[in-house]
């Protein structure tokens, strides 16, 4: 007798605790991921200084709110693009605006040390 009435609190019980995760919100679970923005630039900068492709080019990012600005000169159209993706794999970022241009001419500061 204590059976069907026990199962119908469980059930109540059961809808009211998924009906509460269900209407959490959005902002509790982006702020937990959030990374300050002046911290995010210089992860993706640390990031394109240690990738043998990138490091060298006179590079910078700048983030706000998870999106990264690359901005700086390249050689090829595939260093503009390897930057992009690095870029992207660093946690807390989402959303890359490459503006990273290309220039034939340009020189990696490592190159110019050595050539001094």
């Amino acid at each position: 007798m204590h059976t069907p009435k026990f199962a119908g609190i469980l059930a109540l019980f059961s809808m009211t605790l998924m009906a509460s995760c269900a209407s959490s919100p959005p902002s509790v679970v982006a702020t937990a991921a959030h990374i300050p923005d002046q911290e995010l630039s210089r992860r993706v900068e640390a990031a394109l200084n240690t990738e043998p492709d990138t490091r060298g080019f006179a590079l910078d990012a700048d983030a706000f709110r998870g999106i990264v600005m690359l901005t700086g000169y390249v050689e090829s159209p595939e260093i503009r693009a390897k930057a992009a993706k690095i870029a992207a794999a660093v946690a807390g970022v989402t959303e890359v605006r490459n503006s990273i241009e290309i220039r034939i001419d340009s020189r990696r500061k490592d190159t110019l040390r050595a050539g001094s």
